[in-house]
């Protein structure tokens, strides 16, 4: 690495620190505050129903999910030899 390069680097690098330092960290109340703003994370007496489907495209996730997983019947174990 050049040495040009060497001090962009120490510059970008002591940027970044000052933007760490400077940013805020959520407090546990305004972490509460976005949950209970969540649709899917609010108490529900009827989450673990499945039916009827209320949220499609999340719906539309898990299949996608649970689709790219192998099962036994797409192993052949005969034909390898």
């Amino acid at each position: 690495m050049p040495l040009e390069e060497v001090s962009i680097n120490k510059e970008l690098m002591s940027d970044l620190k000052e933007n760490l330092t400077e940013q805020k960290v959520a407090s546990p109340k305004e972490a509460r505050e976005t949950e209970e703003d969540e649709i899917l994370l609010a108490e529900n007496p009827n989450r673990f129903v499945i039916f009827p489907i209320k949220y499609h495209d999340i719906w539309d996730f898990y299949k996608k999910a649970v689709a790219s997983f192998w099962t036994v019947d797409e192993v052949y174990f005969l034909i390898q030899q």
